[in-house]
């Protein structure tokens, strides 16, 4: 009996072997498992994470923290929008805008619902789907660019009427002369698309060298004071005919200045074609085209006391 039971014991223990085996390797398993179905999650969150920042990225939205911080550089450009635009974007939840690059141009589309507290100033006014460049004089002003290269053309018509009133003139005619725009294509600007290019010619075939003359008539005097200058603050010709008036020796009698645009241009050839691109501006009398025109263009200034 005792040996049967000793036998039974004995063939008993295989099995328990076994049967350890078997747990400890049921148990690696399930650790493997375990181990694989979280390396799968977290790489599953990470990827998703990865392709959030991705996105967020390429949307690159603004908000009104990062817009208020004093790090925060005002681009040069910006084109007000529809805040429905982006209105069901989780990413852009709480956004004034948006900040993208184009053409090389960084552009802030700022929200029209966003206009009165961002603190802006746009001249003449803001409106949706409008875009605007920075005034080079007051980085808080921002000018329509519908408008922009006639604004400035009347400022600098405006100013130097001013320094010949303020120095005591008599008379002075003001004339702006505008290369033909083949003299304008000749100079290099080969990135400009042919098909704009003849569009344009066609739109300005009738305006080859016409200038615009400006002529005022005073009642002069010797009594020259120092004008307020803007655009015209650092143009050595100007400065010259200044100096001779307020210096009071040997007054000069009359002055004849030419003046080129290009030392007072509205805005860089980069920043126009950026804003054509915003506008989809393809053909006639685009943005960058004015740029090039003005560029070429000189302000004759005869002046006489």
């Amino acid at each position: 009996m005792e040996n049967n039971e000793k036998d039974l014991a004995s063939s008993q223990k295989p099995n328990n072997k076994i049967s350890n085996i078997f747990n400890k390797a049921t148990d690696f398993g399930k650790k493997v498992a375990d181990g694989i179905s979280k390396s799968v999650q977290n790489l599953s969150v990470s990827t998703q994470k990865t392709i959030q920042e991705k996105k967020a990225k390429k949307l690159n939205p603004l908000f009104p923290d990062k817009f208020k911080s004093t790090d925060f550089n005002m681009p040069n450009v910006i084109e007000i929008v529809d805040d429905a635009e982006r209105r069901d974007v989780e990413l852009c939840e709480g956004a004034i805008g948006w900040i993208d690059k184009i053409k090389g141009v960084e552009v802030l589309h700022l929200y029209d619902e966003y206009i009165k507290e961002s603190g802006v100033k746009f001249v003449p006014f803001a409106r949706c789907d409008a875009v605007y460049c920075v005034d080079p004089f007051d980085r808080t002003q921002f000018i329509n660019t519908d408008t922009t290269f006639e604004r400035t053309t009347n400022e600098k018509l405006a100013e130097l009427e001013h320094i010949a009133y303020s120095l005591g003139a008599k008379n002075c005619i003001i004339e702006i002369v505008e290369n033909d725009m083949q003299t304008v294509f000749t100079k290099g600007h080969s990135n400009i698309n042919k098909q704009i290019v003849a569009d344009s010619e066609s739109t300005i075939k009738n305006q080859k060298k016409q200038s615009l003359k400006n002529v005022s008539n005073f009642e002069g005097n010797d009594k020259a004071k120092k004008p307020k200058l803007k655009w015209f603050a650092f143009d050595e010709n100007i400065k010259g005919l200044v100096d001779m008036r307020i210096s009071g020796k040997n007054l000069i009698k009359s002055k004849v200045l030419e003046l080129h645009c290009s030392t007072t241009a509205t805005m860089s050839h980069k920043t126009a074609v950026a804003i054509d691109k915003i506008k989809n501006i393809k053909a006639g009398l685009s943005m960058e085209l004015k740029a090039l025109k003005e560029h070429s263009s000189k302000l004759i200034f005869k002046i006489q006391f």
